[in-house]
Parts: C-alpha cells; sequence; structure tokens
C-alpha cells in the first residue's frame, strides 16, 4: 500500500524524477483512497509546507482520517489550534481510546465523546452507546446511558 506514497514523495522532491507537484497529489490521493494513513499524512503535510493546489478543508480532513487510521504525528496535529474544535471531537476522543497519544486516557475519550454528541455528533452517540451498552477497559456496562445515546441519536426511528 506505502507505493503511493513512496512514488508520491519522489514526485515532490523531485528524487529520481522531475519535480511534479501534480503527479505527487495524484498519488497522495490514490493512497489516501486506499486508506493508507502515511498518504492521508502526506497531503496534509503538503498543504502545511505551502502546496497551494491542497485546500484547508482537504487538509484537515486527510489529517482526521490519518489520525484515525492510527497516524501517531496526525493524532498530536489534531490539538493544534488550527483545527475547529468541532471538526476533531470524535477523532481526538478515538486516539484517547484507542491509545495514540502518549498521555491517552478512557476517560478524557467520553468526556470528548460526550462533548461531541452534546453537539449532535452521530458517531460519537453511537461510540458512547457502544461503550455504555458493553462497558469498556474497567468501565462497567451502564444501560440508562447506553439508552440515552441511542435516543440521541434517532437510531431505529423514522
Amino acid at each position: 500500500m506505502g507505493e503511493w506514497v513512496d512514488l508520491g514523495y519522489a514526485y515532490l522532491y523531485g528524487m529520481g524524477t522531475d519535480r511534479d507537484i501534480d503527479k505527487a497529489l495524484e498519488c497522495f490521493r490514490k493512497g489516501a483512497e486506499a486508506e493508507d494513513k502515511r498518504a492521508c499524512y502526506a497531503i496534509y503535510e503538503a498543504w502545511g509546507n505551502g502546496v497551494s493546489l491542497i485546500s484547508r478543508d482537504e487538509a484537515m480532513d486527510m489529517c482526521v482520517r490519518a489520525a484515525l487510521l492510527g497516524h501517531g504525528k496526525a493524532a498530536l496535529a489534531l490539538s493544534r489550534p488550527d483545527f475547529a474544535e468541532d471538526k476533531t471531537l470524535y477523532a481526538r476522543a478515538y486516539c484517547h481510546e484507542k491509545g495514540y497519544y502518549p498521555e491517552s486516557d478512557i476517560q478524557k475519550a467520553i468526556l470528548l465523546y460526550e462533548q461531541d454528541a452534546e453537539k449532535d455528533g452521530y458517531h460519537s452517540m453511537m461510540r458512547l452507546y457502544d461503550i455504555y451498552e458493553n462497558g469498556l477497559a474497567g468501565l462497567p456496562a451502564d444501560k440508562e446511558k447506553a439508552a440515552k445515546y441511542l435516543f440521541m441519536s434517532g437510531y431505529g426511528r423514522d
């Protein structure tokens, strides 16, 4: 899977070939389509290094995606002030839950999921439902809280 990233960097920096930013981005985007966390982060990184062919929204989306796929640098980048908090609450919660931060903490994950759920974050509502329905990492199940988040999500209602 990493071949798209390697080829993209070759084009981006002119390593063994002519420098071609369009081809580099094409390679990174193909890698991102294949769920390659390095390709997703490469798009964010290229934007951060001034590649103007990448919109801020695309760069931010790719960084969040890379973090959700387990890219450590991307997870750390989510706490930077250039991210809108509402765009990253779920991703930051997920990274805490999965241990992608050095200071990862399940309680911090739940707090972030709850903040996102209060802002109508559907994925956070469903994650909280699952956590409270089944329990997680020493947290006992809490059927009342599970029902609350399932109801908030609107799941099963037409």
